[in-house]
């Protein structure tokens, strides 16, 4: 298996919270024919995404992740608010990354705090 079919297979697992790889594999079935304009052109057996993840050192996907910034640089650049300007006390704005509050509730959910008491 290529690293790019493992890297897409395994995000789809992320973004769909696929916790195992048996149920990512069965998800994938739904998808078959959708996923050729990325190269995939069979699906993934458990067995075979399983070894891939064995036998792929996991800094490979880390050597990745920190190219992605500076593939995306242009796309990325900050974007001026000039309608904005003058009109909000940049002391009192507060910008919280939304992806960091379903880390904290599995992170509280493995330290035994249940948000619903």
């Amino acid at each position: 298996m290529t690293t790019w079919k493992q890297l897409v297979f395994m995000l789809y697992g992320v973004v769909t919270k696929c916790y195992s790889l048996n149920s990512l594999c069965k998800n994938l079935l739904f998808l078959e024919d959708h996923l050729t304009y990325l190269g995939m052109d069979k699906l993934p057996k458990v067995s075979a995404l399983s070894d891939a993840n064995i036998n792929r050192h996991s800094e490979v996907f880390e050597s990745i992740y920190h190219q992605l910034p500076d593939y995306y640089k242009d796309m990325l650049r900050p974007v001026q608010c000039s309608f904005l300007v003058g009109q909000l006390d940049t002391g009192k704005i507060v910008i919280v990354d939304s992806s960091t509050i379903s880390l904290f509730v599995d992170v509280f959910k493995g330290a035994g705090h249940n948000p619903a008491q």
